[in-house]
């Protein structure tokens, strides 16, 4: 047994830092049992998490600002732990720009996109966005599902704004080969594991196509549990020094890079 996985098992530290980057806050259509953000942290402590990057569920739909209302006040109550992501609805490109110059000032780290609102990822009003992102160095986080729709959409948005981090999220869900052969492409792509199974030997498949250093940790908490995502690279057959690369270090070295 590895030594991460003893620590684990016997609900000891595990001496590494770490930093989720997919959480979110707010109601979703299902049962959440505790929706308040100290149950977040309450878990982060526990894990030995350092801090938790979020978007509100709102980023699915046309409620998108009221949600970054609530992760202000969620940064805020847990200055260093809770950071933010910023979610847009684009109802024009006037619109976002406001929307997204607002909250970076105010403190947020990067930017959340879902297509669950119908719209593509090359939305024309969304370019002020990532005009913006790009000058900035930031990440964003896209929902992707292995839909070819979303790998062309992405594709065209990697290609012309290189200076972004994107983040694909739920890499491995489905098509594991193309997520790989995606990032392989795209250096400036990383691959978010966050996805409710966790299926024997996923992460080691990516870290032999891609390298450790291009894949990055996230929970999905509240929808997911964060000891169990976590368990997942713990308890794979990668050494420490990988599995700190994709807990820590790679989403470190994100927001490092972030100009403010």
């Amino acid at each position: 047994m590895n030594a991460l996985l003893q620590k684990a098992r016997e609900g000891n530290p595990l001496g590494i830092d770490m930093i989720d980057i997919h959480g979110h806050i707010g109601r979703y259509a299902f049962a959440i049992p505790t929706l308040n953000v100290k149950s977040i942290v309450d878990s982060m402590n526990k894990l030995g998490i350092q801090k938790t990057i979020c978007s509100h569920m709102h980023c699915m739909g046309q409620n998108a600002e009221n949600g970054n209302e609530e992760v202000y006040k969620a940064i805020q109550a847990y200055p260093g732990r809770i950071e933010g992501y910023i979610s847009i609805y684009p109802f024009s490109r006037e619109h976002v720009e406001i929307v997204v110059k607002k909250w970076l000032k105010a403190g947020f780290v990067g930017i959340k996109l879902h297509n669950a609102n119908g719209l593509p990822y090359t939305h024309p009003h969304l370019e002020p966005a990532y005009k913006i992102a790009n000058q900035r160095y930031l990440p964003i986080l896209f929902h992707t599902w292995g839909d070819e729709k979303e790998f062309e959409e992405i594709e065209e948005i990697s290609s012309s704004y290189q200076n972004l981090s994107i983040l694909m999220a739920h890499s491995g869900a489905c098509k594991k080969e193309k997520y790989a052969e995606f990032a392989l492409k795209h250096q400036n792509v990383y691959l978010d594991v966050t996805f409710s199974s966790a299926p024997a030997g996923l992460l080691e498949y990516f870290t032999e196509r891609i390298g450790a250093q291009r894949i990055v940790w996230g929970s999905d908490v509240y929808f997911l549990n964060q000891a169990q995502q976590l368990g997942k690279v713990v308890g794979c057959n990668l050494s420490q020094q990988e599995k700190s690369l994709i807990l820590y270090n790679n989403a470190r070295q994100l927001l490092d890079r972030i100009q403010r």
